[in-house]
């Protein structure tokens, strides 16, 4: 048991590794100018930006460091290139695609720097860049003959094995997961800051999720309270005609959107034009810090029954029809139909033996619920104003907040693993006969 468990715990860390490093390299690939967004400046007004704060603000983020604990590049590269931002050299890098000539080409970018003349784009198409042939005889003199040396400069196509740079902790992805010496990582719970308002991730996050706690919390005590004994006896008694009927009803309603769902509730339920059983939306809730948890969620429960009987309609209708499928099962056993014969009643065969033995089957769907959980409060959270986490994802997709919507993503993803590995290990201890070699 104990081995089994080290053995899922170990493939858990990987895979939770595996998928820090897509979302990484997914921030890198995302549209537009972290920095620019951080500053508060628009991308189309470049000419309101001081070259000092700009440069300020890529330490800040850590983006002068390089991306990953190795790096790869070109042969006649120069090794700072590797630590430099990429911003600030594409210039230089173009020449050193151009000319491969490590020794030349940063001869002829320092001269340009001490005579003050900074590169320019000119160079690859003028044989006599514009900047020098504007510039006194006295520079242009100094620099004519490297310029004339580059030129001629035989051009090889050979193919070129780039060198592997170690960079050590030193890195971006590093600093994002493990963090440094001066402030925590992703694993730490810090997930950054946010390009909207300048708070951190960390803090808005745990203020959305007492929300979306509350909000779970009921929808997980409806949907127990109806999907395990309707999916049950819809199994149990599967020549029944009203439960026939609830198991039609059950596929109609898991085939109703959320969205739409929730929006006829808002409109019928708590319109006075209407229904009104509940308020509108959670315009009225309010969470005080210095009472405890259960003052904050008997107070605010009457606003949040309606979000979440519209949130676990759909998880309610599918745990239902899993609950009914694995009852049939367990039904064509023979320990079951051997308990059935010995006269046992029927609430110990249903107890001992069916919710027993239908207990795995429960725990396997454990991940896939809560995924279904978090996009229906996406969903719900933004219909009915509950500001939890699924609004703030909401939200942050809005205003293109990559850090926020990135944190969560790596939120639920770890506690999707985490509910995984218990699943295992849950099973596992009802079933000895699981093994991981075998694949069970």
């Amino acid at each position: 048991m104990i081995g089994y468990v080290v053995k899922r715990i170990l493939i858990g860390g990987v895979t939770f590794f595996i998928v820090t490093l897509f979302i990484f390299f997914l921030k890198q690939i995302v549209p537009g100018d972290p920095v620019m967004t951080y500053l508060g400046i628009s991308e189309s007004n470049t000419k309101s930006i001081d070259v000092t704060t700009y440069n300020q603000a890529i330490k800040t983020l850590k983006m002068d460091l390089p991306l990953f604990y190795c790096s790869f590049q070109p042969s006649y590269f120069p090794s700072e290139f590797a630590t430099k931002n990429y911003q600030l050299n594409e210039l230089e890098k173009k020449m050193h695609r151009l000319y491969k000539h490590k020794m030349l080409v940063q001869k002829f970018i320092s001269n340009c720097q001490e005579l003050n003349s900074g590169l320019s784009n000119d160079f690859f198409n003028n044989p006599i860049p514009s900047a020098l042939q504007k510039s006194d005889s006295v520079q242009f003199s100094q620099l004519h003959p490297q310029i004339v040396k580059l030129q001629d400069f035989p051009r090889t196509k050979s193919f070129d094995f780039p060198n592997i740079i170690w960079n050590g902790r030193s890195n971006q992805y590093h600093q994002w997961l493990i963090g440094g010496e001066h402030h925590n990582g992703v694993v730490k719970g810090n997930f950054g800051i946010s390009l909207v308002d300048g708070l951190t991730i960390q803090s808005k996050m745990m203020s959305a999720i007492r929300w979306t706690s509350y909000l779970g919390l009921i929808a997980l005590i409806i949907t127990l309270f109806i999907s395990l004994p309707l999916g049950v006896f819809m199994g149990y008694f599967e020549q029944n005609r009203l439960l026939q009927f609830f198991s039609k009803l059950n596929l109609f309603v898991y085939a109703i959107p959320t969205f739409w769902l929730s929006m006829l509730a808002l409109s019928f339920l708590c319109n006075p034009d209407f229904i009104k059983i509940f308020p509108p939306g959670a315009a009225f809730m309010d969470l005080e810090p210095e009472s405890s948890v259960f003052t904050n969620f008997s107070k605010n429960t009457y606003y949040l029954i309606l979000p979440a009987l519209c949130w676990s309609a759909s998880i309610v209708a599918y745990l239902a029809v899993q609950i009914k499928d694995a009852t049939i099962q367990i039904k064509k056993k023979p320990y079951f139909k051997a308990a059935v014969a010995r006269g046992l009643n029927k609430k110990a065969i249903v107890l001992r033996h069916l919710l027993f033995n239908a207990s795995p089957i429960l725990m396997a769907l454990l991940p896939r619920v809560f995924i279904i959980f978090f996009t229906g409060s996406v969903i719900v959270e933004s219909i009915f104003s509950v500001p939890g986490l699924g609004k703030l994802f909401f939200t942050s997709i809005v205003a293109r907040d990559f850090p926020a919507i990135f944190g969560i993503t790596t939120l639920i993803i770890f506690f999707n693993l985490l509910l995984t590995l218990l699943a295992d290990i849950f099973m596992a201890y009802v079933d000895p006969r699981i093994k991981l070699n075998h694949g069970s």
